[in-house]
């Protein structure tokens, strides 16, 4: 199965200065192949050479502001309320 058609939701987070997590809603889980290639096309194209982890969610709630956010970039506000902003949800984790 093609990644885009697995992927029904994303969302990318910068947890810290070298650490992505991919957040991913999915139609089954990706293989280990699929995820691989996820991981390297998001290093390629971002010049991201550290930590990326994809984990899996049953669905990614909208921020406060009830606005949903495909990207959550590290920044001066963020750096400590990263863990508070959502809800916290049970995943399943990959790291690469």
């Amino acid at each position: 199965m093609n990644i885009t058609h697995a992927v029904r939701k994303f969302q990318i987070i910068q947890r810290k200065i070298d650490h992505i997590e991919i957040r991913l809603v999915v139609i089954s889980p990706l293989s280990q192949k699929q995820e691989f290639n996820l991981i390297h096309l998001i290093k390629k194209n971002l010049d991201f050479h550290s930590t990326i982890t994809i984990t899996y969610h049953e669905n990614i709630a909208p921020g406060p502001m009830g606005k949903y956010e495909e990207f959550i970039g590290l920044d001066a506000d963020s750096v400590n309320d990263v863990e508070s902003y959502f809800k916290p949800e049970k995943a399943n984790t990959t790291h690469g």
